[in-house]
């Protein structure tokens, strides 16, 4: 005798089989699976209601949750330890393409790190002209003097001298003769000079610790390295091109 392809639920007393017909094989069939009912099956219903689990203690909760913050963190740990890309394509088009990511991260943090801001709102790098006649007169190691100032600056005497006038307007520098040619016009730091740069420093200190907390002396130094290699191609590229330029 043939035994049609039948699945089981679970009955009171025993297992009872459940028929499945040709027309239950399409999706969505009009009828539902019929129940063959034994003729032993002393119970009306083929279900039987059982009564809601009991609630977790408060010890069960504390577990549970203590659990699924492990499971999260070991998570988080797992993923920082994932490369970031998969391998694209053979070794050369990685190359390329590994290449173009470095290129593209340095301009990407060049303009944030430009866009950068301090605890009061203020830039945290300014490029403007009087904050660069600060720092060359404070990084010089002898007493610059306009013309000076210019090559410092790799600009033309008359704008180095407009920008010395706007820093001692701004109180931050002073102009002083020199004692042995009066005509020469020296630049000295002011006190306001020296605590603008001060402020500047601790603010950057502090910036500086939290961006790059978390990395290592040796990742610091390979990236400086990398970065300082394509500076002076980029550089020496740069004189080659002026070279040209002023041959032509």
């Amino acid at each position: 005798m043939h035994i049609p392809l039948c699945a089981t639920v679970n009955a009171a007393d025993d297992i009872a089989p459940v028929v499945r017909f040709s027309d239950d094989l399409v999706p969505f069939p009009d009828d539902v699976a019929r129940i063959i009912r034994r003729p032993d099956d002393g119970c009306g219903d083929t279900v039987t209601h059982m009564g809601s689990p009991p609630e977790d203690s408060e010890e069960q909760n504390r577990s549970r949750m203590q659990a699924l913050r492990e499971a999260c963190r070991h998570s988080l740990e797992r993923a920082d330890r994932l490369p970031t890309a998969p391998p694209r394509g053979p070794p050369l088009e990685r190359r390329r393409w590994a290449e173009r990511d470095l290129i593209d991260e340095i301009l990407g943090a060049a303009r944030r790190i430009a866009a950068a801001r301090n605890w009061s709102g203020e830039p945290l790098y300014r490029t403007d002209g009087v904050w660069r006649v600060l720092e060359t007169v404070a990084h010089s190691r002898y007493c610059l003097a306009i013309a000076d100032l210019a090559r410092s600056l790799h600009i033309r005497k008359q704008a180095a001298h407009e920008l010395a006038h706007a820093a001692a307007r701004a109180r931050v520098i002073e102009l002083v003769p020199n004692h042995q040619d009066k005509r020469i016009l020296q630049l000295l730091l002011t006190p306001q000079g020296r605590a603008e740069l001060a402020a500047a420093r601790v603010a950057e200190n502090v910036w500086l610790g939290t961006l790059l907390s978390g990395l290592g002396d040796r990742e610091l130094a390979a990236t400086a390295k990398v970065i300082g290699v394509i500076r002076q191609r980029l550089d020496r590229d740069a004189k080659v091109m002026a070279t040209k330029g002023d041959s032509s």
